[in-house]
């Protein structure tokens, strides 16, 4: 969560008192697309390299203001996040062996091994002048190399951490959207006080009275508005409490909380308060749907209620689950979060994490725009969602995709004395949805750029992509990416690259044209390189892989 000292505001002093209003700066438009879109590419730069090669003072050059540069990073970090290496990432198989029949399984152990060992032939002291010696002595033990012994102690050091992606390539849109959640977040975690006006009276105001309680949030609610009361921990800190507040209001708002404005009471920094009003556009950042023009006084609180109720028993239950049956080596967090796409936002209460996936467990409203929006999420980031009662829903198959793209939606309905034990195939169901859309995407992106120029190299194939070269021809050659390429007439030349139509076509003439032209005169490999991979540097606009295309006319 983003700090209040980090936030782009406007304070302005309110009356004759000390009160101040707070008028924070989101944003609205698309000058910062551009950069952000560079920083984006400056992580995916970094993305499998460690910690410490980060140069955390790039992304500030990209903005030129610091306290905004921290807060995209912050903003980002549903995106890439920093995980420890293990020794089975590091080691071949035999040598695991060697060091589990010595005790070592992870870095702190053969740090332990390491400090008995120096108990044992040093006295507990290796002086810097030993150390080398030391060191070789217990490569040979382990049957490693010396630079080994010193990489995998340190394995688990913050600065030795990598960079990695969950889901897709974040867009600039989505990264705004996020970035305007946060900013709202911020202020209402440290609220002392929230009032939000309401459109109509509700009918489900128990429902909201008992989710506000099971939230453990203090909340009053009348006819006319809806306060919630933040409160202090140990250490005179709003935000402890507050950010259980602001996903609170965020779960109600995505299932139907008629939020018409609202104000909130901030605890700022220096002892001061300010007060922050805001509309029902700005509560859309929040995740607030649009008011209907029927009065009719109902929501899908009752629903969010029973999915928080089935939330409660899934955090109790699982650690059980996981202890007994292992689920496939998930674990769990109970953390409220809140997952934002460009249309909306759907609440998380706790998500799922094993090795480079951190799969959400989303809660969704029925409505249509509400499984519109999970749909949309779904296709940039593994999720699970979560329904309390059966839906009434068919598997959405992706426009976008063949129809042998047929993966549908990871929905959990938890029923049964063994409901836990779906639970490990949903999230690699999840897993491998999003990887099938994000390759769909990813995908109509590469070919309509090779479509518009004609010719798109390996290289450039290879950034779109993120992947390295060597990988191109497994990803083009996948079976239904295969069948979209041809039918959009894009042909692949393995090391050459993607071709339209038209282009071959125009090749193929030089190729034609360069045969007829030494007529039955013998010419030589080399001549027909030279002078053929001339003529096609200048149709084709590339360079690099032209005797491969060369090879694929048949004209070498």
């Amino acid at each position: 969560m983003l700090r209040l000292t980090d936030l782009r505001k406007t304070t302005r002093r309110v009356g004759s008192g000390d009160a101040r209003a707070v008028y924070p700066q989101f944003l609205r438009d698309q000058t910062f697309a551009p950069r952000i879109e560079l920083a984006v590419r400056y992580l995916e730069s970094m993305v499998a390299r460690p910690r410490h090669e980060m140069d955390p003072e790039m992304v500030v050059q990209l903005f030129g203001d610091h306290k905004l540069a921290r807060c995209l990073v912050e903003c980002l970090a549903p995106w890439y996040r920093y995980r420890t290496r293990t020794l089975s990432e590091e080691l071949s198989d035999g040598q695991l062996a060697v060091l589990a029949r010595c005790g070592i399984t992870n870095p702190s152990e053969m740090r332990l091994w390491l400090f008995r060992r120096a108990n044992a032939v040093g006295r507990g002291f290796v002086s810097v002048a030993e150390r080398s010696m030391f060191i070789d002595e217990a490569a040979i033990v382990l049957s490693l190399c010396s630079e080994q012994i010193d990489r995998l102690a340190t394995l688990d050091a913050a600065a030795n951490a990598v960079l990695v992606r969950v889901g897709a390539v974040p867009m600039a849109d989505e990264v705004m959207a996020r970035f305007n959640f946060e900013t709202v977040a911020a202020l209402l975690a440290n609220a002392k006080l929230v009032r939000i006006a309401l459109a109509y009276p509700m009918r489900d105001a128990p429902d909201v009275r008992e989710l506000c309680k099971l939230a453990g949030v203090r909340a009053d609610l009348d006819g006319s508005a809806l306060v919630l009361h933040g409160r202090q921990d140990a250490l005179n800190s709003w935000t402890r409490h507050g950010k259980k507040l602001a996903m609170l209001l965020a779960l109600l708002l995505a299932f139907g909380l008629p939020a018409r404005a609202g104000e909130a009471t901030v605890a700022a920094p220096g002892d001061v308060e300010w007060q922050f009003r805001f509309e029902h556009e700005t509560l859309r950042y929040f995740g607030a749907t649009e008011l209907p023009t029927v009065r009719s006084g109902t929501s899908q609180i009752a629903e969010a209620l029973a999915a928080w109720r089935v939330v409660d028993t899934i955090a109790t239950e699982f650690p059980g689950f996981r202890r007994t049956h292992g689920a496939d080596g998930w674990t769990m967090r109970f953390a409220p979060d809140a997952l934002v796409a460009e249309d909306g936002i759907i609440p998380s209460l706790l998500f799922f994490i094993r090795g480079n996936w951190r799969v959400p467990v989303a809660l969704a409203p029925g409505t249509k725009a509400g499984q519109q929006c999970v749909a949309q999420l779904a296709d940039r980031r593994p999720l699970v969602q979560l329904v309390s009662t059966a839906p009434d829903l068919t598997s959405r198959v992706p426009s976008n995709a063949t129809s042998t793209a047929s993966t549908a939606l990871a929905r959990w309905l938890p029923q049964g004395e063994d409901y836990l034990a779906s639970l490990p195939a949903l999230l690699g169901r999840a897993i491998d949805y999003t990887e099938r859309q994000t390759a769909v995407a990813q995908s109509q992106r590469v070919f309509a750029a090779a479509l518009r120029v004609g010719a798109l190299a390996e290289s450039r194939i290879a950034e779109w992509l993120s992947c390295g070269e060597s990988d191109v021809a497994t990803y083009l050659l996948d079976p239904i990416l295969r069948a979209h390429r041809e039918q959009v007439g894009l042909k692949y030349i393995e090391g050459f690259g993607l071709c339209s139509a038209a282009m071959l076509d125009r090749a193929q003439v030089v190729a034609a044209d360069v045969a007829q032209s030494h007529g039955d005169e013998p010419v030589g490999h080399a001549w027909t390189v030279r002078v053929l991979g001339r003529k096609l540097r200048e149709v084709t606009g590339l360079s690099e892989g032209i005797e491969c295309l060369i090879a694929y006319l048949g004209a070498a």
